[in-house]
């Protein structure tokens, strides 16, 4: 498997065992990459989800994702994306996960169908694990 980027959604299908963690769990196995903004809505949900901060915490540094900072660059990039995404719903986590998929050059891995209608506006490769066979994982 090749270098990614995990959207939140796909980070939780993994923790909370829902359809697709498994392929996700494959992919932390390789090279994950994640931006700060999905890593702060990660915790955000889990905390909401009745994990204390500090087992929040260390819940997801013990999956040893590689995090990039959110820099001016990278908000710029992120709100750029909002003519292609703002009619489908995506939020400024989904944003900031595709434009450093986009910025990488990998493949933005995420749970949420609706980023498959994104790939040929945005020329880019989007990841729906919900749709990735369990036989493929």
């Amino acid at each position: 498997m090749t270098a990614v980027v995990l959207d939140t959604s796909a980070i939780l299908a993994f923790l909370l065992h829902e359809p697709g963690g498994d392929a996700v769990g494959l992919m932390l196995e390789d090279r994950a990459v994640v931006s700060a903004v999905n890593v702060q809505e990660l915790l955000v949900k889990l905390v909401g989800k009745g994990m204390s901060p500090i087992d929040a915490r260390r819940t997801v540094r013990s999956l040893h994702l590689e995090c990039h900072a959110h820099s001016l660059e990278a908000a710029e990039e992120a709100a750029d994306l909002v003519e292609h995404t703002k009619s489908r719903g995506l939020s400024l986590g989904d944003r900031s996960c595709l434009a450093l998929a986009r910025r990488l050059n990998m493949p933005a891995v995420t749970g949420d169908r609706v980023w498959s209608e994104l790939q040929e506006p945005l020329a880019m490769e989007v990841i729906d694990i919900r749709s990735i066979s369990p036989e493929a994982s």
